[in-house]
């Protein structure tokens, strides 16, 4: 019995130096492995209204893996647009003044490429994608290229402003209706914020109502917690009519004893 409980032990012995003997190779193989150019973000959003001229777009590149700290010299990174853009050349973007840029040795391998968003004979609403790649890197030993895209989204909205003050009312699927004036104010390109945000009074966060995006004429309500202060969650949509200037926005706030719909119309003042 005793000889058999030692070969138990003998072999797990065994197995764990093997274990460990391999994990130890693969730490190695890992430390042997390239440095690589790659981009800080992996996705930009960029909104725009449409016909407002050039806007300048930076894309933050880095150098990073296992021996960053033993590369020596400068690097020159070439991008492109990979053909799976749906975002044109001379429509959506130009480049600036060259497609490369050089990451220096004294600066931490830390560099920022720009080019160039266009809004001039744009028709909004409209989005298009530039898949923006790297082609290649130069000028040190043991660094290549990303596989990785930079997904740059440019979104064009209709030249609208909706900030100011409205009368609104309120009609809430029970069948209660309420009244009453507040602010609408832009927090970003085709983004706004109410005051209020169902139809308590006073206001459940006096900073913080409905968020909601304005793209043209087509009004959306992302869903977001409640005031940004409850987890209940808050989502919609709704119109807005240029010719009036009358917003008209449905939303839905959940509650554990039962959802309840609102559906807000602002004229304003």
């Amino acid at each position: 019995m005793k000889k058999i409980k030692y070969i138990i032990l003998f072999i797990f012995a065994i197995g764990s130096f093997f274990s460990c003997d391999k994990e130890d190779r693969d730490v190695d193989l890992i430390k042997q492995g390239n440095n690589f150019v790659d981009f800080e973000q992996k996705s930009i959003v960029l909104s725009q209204v449409s016909e407002t001229g050039d806007y300048t777009v930076d894309v933050q590149v880095k150098l990073n893996g296992p021996t960053t700290a033993d590369v020596n010299g400068d690097i020159t990174v070439t991008f492109d647009a990979d053909p799976s853009s749906t975002a044109i050349e001379g429509t959506h973007y130009e480049w600036m003044d060259s497609k490369s840029i050089v990451l220096k040795q004294s600066e931490n391998y830390l560099g920022v490429f720009q080019l160039k968003m266009k809004t001039a004979g744009i028709d909004a609403p409209s989005s298009a994608v530039l898949n923006l790649k790297i082609t290649s890197v130069s000028g040190a030993a043991n660094v290549v290229a990303t596989a990785k895209f930079d997904e740059i989204k440019f979104t064009y909205v209709c030249p609208y402003h909706l900030g100011g003050t409205y009368n609104v009312h309120t009609v809430r699927s029970d069948g209660n209706e309420y009244d009453w004036v507040e602010t609408i104010s832009e927090i970003g390109v085709g983004t706004y914020l109410t005051q209020r945000v169902g139809t308590w009074d006073p206001p459940l966060n006096p900073n913080y109502g409905l968020l909601f995006y304005n793209a043209c004429d087509k009004i959306t309500v992302p869903q977001q917690n409640l005031a940004d202060m409850y987890s209940n969650q808050v989502y919609g949509g709704g119109t807005y009519d240029e010719a009036t200037g009358v917003i008209k926005i449905t939303y839905t706030i959940e509650f554990s004893s039962g959802n309840m719909n609102y559906t807000s119309t602002y004229t304003p003042q």
